[in-house]
């Protein structure tokens, strides 16, 4: 079962912790799985969380996947 989808919020914490250790190795497609997370059951420490140590990161990695990035002529 996904952790994503059990009912107790320490298993997306856990989920979380996961994603962290592996953060070097995203692919262009992890896009949808961060925009997953951060849509569904996430609270608004993890939402933090989610965007500071996986978001920043996948973005640096693939800044194209950055709408904010041409609109603000850095791309």
């Amino acid at each position: 079962m996904n952790l994503w989808q059990l009912q107790q919020r320490e298993y997306q914490l856990f989920a979380i912790d996961v994603l962290m250790k592996y953060d070097k190795r995203f692919d262009q497609k992890d896009i949808e799985l961060l925009e997953y997370i951060v849509m569904h059951k996430s609270w608004r420490d993890m939402v933090d969380l989610i965007a500071v140590r996986l978001i920043g990161p996948f973005m640096k990695s693939f800044p194209e996947e950055n709408p904010f990035m041409s609109i603000n002529g850095c791309h």
